[in-house]
């Protein structure tokens, strides 16, 4: 089998199984793209692919993260840890060198300033509490993580404002970033309700 057919079966996997994750039909895509239904069902079908432009516009649309999809596209033994053995150590030690190589080789320096300043910086909770209130976090649907995020960067703002941050010399988030994604998302919900 040639690497350009398996390439494209796991560009087909890649799309469908984020369109899947977010709960997305292909009609959904279908109209949120502007393609017909057919050209859907043939990119997740590995018959054609979609240029970079619809590709970064289908995460975009979806509200996800492409970066998974695409460590898992490009090096699956190394990010892709849904094992199917029932030796949970071993997921552990795989998921662990997982995270290792993608902090060591894909983060931005700011995003380990961040992960730094939450894991070992001057806070009032502990790690593993943030962890857990992080993971309960993306368990929520759309409409309660808009909510919650919307409250948490308006009230940072506020803090900000009249200058009674806790940490005003720590690192700081990107609030840009932040009102771009809470702004994505709500166009996504309403584009879903439409």
């Amino acid at each position: 089998m040639s690497s350009r057919i398996i390439n494209s079966e796991k560009l087909a996997f890649m799309l469908s199984s984020a369109r899947a994750n977010a709960g997305k039909s292909q009609k959904f895509m279908a109209q949120a793209l502007g393609k017909s239904i057919g050209t859907i069902q043939n990119w997740e079908s590995g018959i054609g692919a979609p240029n970079i432009i619809d590709m970064m516009e289908w995460f975009e649309i979806l509200n996800i993260n492409p970066l998974k999809y695409f460590l898992d596209f490009l090096h699956p033994d190394t990010f892709n840890c849904n094992s199917s053995s029932n030796n949970t150590e071993v997921e552990n030690e795989k998921s662990r060198e997982a995270l290792l190589t993608y902090l060591k080789d894909f983060s931005p320096d700011e995003d380990i300033k961040k992960l730094h300043y939450c894991v070992l910086g001057n806070t009032d909770s502990s790690w593993s509490a943030l962890l857990d209130l992080m993971t309960a976090y993306k368990h929520l649907p759309a409409k309660s993580r808009v909510s919650i995020a919307q409250h948490i960067i308006e009230s940072y703002e506020l803090e900000k404002d009249c200058e009674t941050l806790l940490h005003p010399d720590s690192v700081m988030p990107n609030e840009a970033k932040v009102k771009i994604a809470i702004q994505d998302t709500r166009r996504s919900i309403i584009a879903e309700n439409l």
